[in-house]
């Protein structure tokens, strides 16, 4: 009898080890697929997933630059949640308690029921992240990952080097600025309040800018990512190629790590152009990884955080050096440099998610760097306070980037100014993946020849529906590009809408 009552007791708790570990494992499951829903709008895929979030944890964690005691907290917070879970699931199957319904199993149910209910709320809750076919949802996992993992490289150079006809000179080199508004999407059209201080905001800059002497014309254009992934959408955009994924991306970068492609700035490098990059976070990265991607994109100099003058308080992600700053300085040094075009790159940082510690804009950008210490306020906020701060952001974002082009811009400069995606959280799912993009320059003719592809006078688009594609967009500005300055005779590249064709067939 003794020993039938302790190979009972050792199969019972053999039994609720494993009951709570199949939970744990569905409820671990459902917020791993909840996030890619909620903020990518990505099926899980675990192939594609991991490498992001093995880079990007410890990069998100420096950026939010968060106290040791707000990690504690959390670790202590998870820690007791599970010995929660781990309680109720005993009195809930604990063979002393499930003869009967009594009050502890009664409470032990409906304690478990509670947590998945809060675990489900809110932007997390979609009906797609439900705990229901879990083994279905699994097997999906896995067979999608085994397709990534075993689908062939589709960007060898021998294969992509005919979509790349860039043998056009150009006559005339105007500068290019390249700069990337990090979470500007078209929700700002989306949304009625957002519409409304958003369109109030444009005219206004617009006048700005006209007044000055330049033109400008808007359209809309979807991004491959949605909510993040950044170097997904300004990769697309600069290479001309429809990057679906991380994993997408990891491909590309591995097959040109040590060798030249034809992305924009390497075209533009080939026609005289200098090239730089500007990066203003605190968060560096590891000098092999730098040179990494300074031979992947075609950078002649890139300026980092530790090559800008800066004292002033540091901003939101990263943290970062205020954009104003960083655009204002980097663009005083390349002038100086050499009389020489350049392209710039830049994404900006302080229209990042979570539209923290937001730097004022200022009438006189050095004077950034004598600001005293904000008050750090409280990261969390209410979800209509984080949609305030989004808005916030983007109009701060854009008055400094008129006054920019206003006081550094010259009748030789260009400027894109264009989304990287929409915004996670203040986002809705079906506001589509589009974002604006704005061509900027005293050209009137050389704005007015993307008309027959959408766009339209002004900062303010006159339909919400995208009309061109990120990555259609390297071949779309090579061909005006070469139309207006191009030698005499000059051939134009092919305008592919979608981009080079990854598949079997032209785009």
């Amino acid at each position: 009898r003794d020993w039938k009552s302790r190979w009972y007791a050792v199969g019972n708790r053999g039994y609720l080890g494993g009951a709570f570990a199949v939970y744990l494992l569905q409820l671990l499951y459902a917020v791993y697929e909840g996030f890619m829903l909620a903020f990518y709008q990505a099926a899980p895929n675990v192939y594609n997933d991991w490498p992001m979030f093995a880079r990007g944890t410890g990069y998100t964690v420096a950026s939010l630059s968060l106290s040791p005691a707000v990690y504690l907290g959390g670790l202590l917070l998870v820690l007791f949640t599970g010995g929660l879970l781990f309680a109720l699931h005993w009195l809930l199957f604990h063979p002393a308690l499930v003869v009967s319904l009594r009050r502890e199993h009664t409470l032990a149910l409906a304690g478990i029921i509670l947590l998945a209910l809060l675990a489900g709320s809110g932007e997390w809750g979609r009906p797609e992240a439900a705990v229901s076919s879990f083994t279905a949802k699994l097997g999906d996992n896995i067979a999608l990952s085994q397709a990534t993992r075993q689908s062939k490289n589709p960007f060898a150079l021998g294969r992509l080097a005919p979509f790349y006809d860039m043998s056009g000179e150009l006559a005339h080199t105007p500068n290019i600025h390249i700069i990337f508004i990090e979470s500007y999407g078209s929700v700002l059209y989306k949304r009625p309040d957002f519409q409304a201080a958003y369109t109030g905001l444009l005219p206004y800059l617009h006048q700005r800018l006209q007044n000055e002497g330049w033109s400008a014309h808007t359209t809309l254009s979807d991004a491959p990512t949605w909510g993040g992934g950044s170097w997904i959408a300004y990769t697309s955009f600069l290479f001309g190629l429809p990057l679906e994924s991380d994993n997408d991306y990891r491909q590309l970068l591995a097959e040109y790590e040590n060798r030249p492609f034809p992305h924009l700035t390497n075209y533009l490098r080939g026609q005289g152009y200098r090239s730089y990059r500007l990066t203003s976070s605190i968060n560096e990265l590891g000098d092999a990884e730098w040179g990494q991607l300074v031979r992947f994109f075609g950078v002649d100099e890139w300026l980092r955080f530790q090559d800008i003058p800066y004292d002033g308080p540091l901003y939101g992600w990263g943290p970062s050096i205020p954009d104003q700053y960083v655009l204002n300085y980097g663009l005083e040094r390349i002038k100086a440099e050499s009389d020489a075009p350049y392209t710039l790159f830049f994404i900006s940082q302080n229209s990042h998610y979570p539209w923290h510690l937001l730097p004022e804009f200022a009438a006189e950008w050095r004077s950034l760097n004598e600001t005293p210490e904000p008050d750090p306020g409280s990261l969390s906020a209410p979800h209509e306070e984080l949609r305030r701060r989004y808005l916030l952001s983007i109009e701060r974002q854009l008055e400094m980037l008129v006054d920019l082009i206003v006081n550094q811009g010259g009748p030789d400069d260009i400027f894109i100014l264009i989304g990287d995606h929409q915004p996670a959280r203040v986002a809705r799912y079906n506001d589509g993946w589009d974002t604006p993009v704005h061509i900027i320059s005293q050209d009137a003719a050389f704005t007015a020849a993307f008309e027959p592809f959408g766009f339209v006078p002004g900062l303010i688009v006159s339909t919400i529906e995208p009309t061109i594609h990120h990555a259609g967009f390297y071949s779309l500005f090579s061909h005006i590009l070469l139309e207006r300055y191009g030698r005499e005779g000059v051939n134009l590249p092919v305008y592919r809408p979608l981009g080079v064709d990854l598949g079997n067939g032209e785009r």
